[in-house]
């Protein structure tokens, strides 16, 4: 982890907040675009849960899984790991706005200024290239990401878990042939 100093967590309003209980993040990542995919909180009443009719005796309407996929591009590290709920006053940002089950960006991110103190030993080093970064963190239930990229963004997608991710697998082998 990193030790913080002026570090602020800001809640993201607009990317869906995942589930409280099992959001069951899932990761795709290359070294320029990380992916993670999880269940969207049914108490985020901007994502709608669809219902379908799925071929059955009755022909019931069922209601399909939501899932939010969130890239961050240009991406320059990332961790995904611990703490998870119960633990999360161990994180060095839990008392500076950061909290489970949440989407946030830290501003005045001490992870980014290490990271480019690491990379100054770099002969073509330019501190310039780090003030393009922003540091992401998604909470979850038993899990946190954090990743340092240029820009964030989503996609809303209903259905089964195992198309989510065939997508998105999908999408990784269409970046590698471009």
């Amino acid at each position: 982890m990193y030790s913080i100093q002026n570090d602020v967590a800001v809640e993201i309003d607009d990317v869906p907040l995942p589930d409280s209980g099992a959001p069951l993040p899932h990761l795709y990542a290359t070294e320029s675009e990380i992916q993670i995919a999880y269940y969207v909180s049914e108490s985020d009443s901007r994502w709608k849960v669809r219902q379908v009719k799925l071929w059955s005796d009755s022909d019931e309407l069922v209601a399909e899984d939501c899932f939010a996929v969130v890239t961050c591009n240009a991406i320059y590290a990332h961790f995904f790991g611990p703490p998870n709920d119960e633990a999360f006053s161990g994180h060095p940002l839990s008392e500076k706005g950061l909290h489970p089950y949440g989407v946030f960006e830290v501003r005045e991110s001490s992870w980014i200024q290490a990271l480019a103190k690491m990379n100054s030993t770099h002969q073509s080093h330019s501190p310039e290239v780090f003030s393009q970064y922003r540091h992401f963190i998604i909470s979850f239930h038993d899990s946190t990401f954090e990743c340092v990229g240029q820009s964030l963004s989503f996609e809303i997608f209903n259905g089964d878990v195992s198309e989510v991710f065939l997508e998105i697998l999908r999408r990784g082998s269409d970046l590698r042939t471009t």
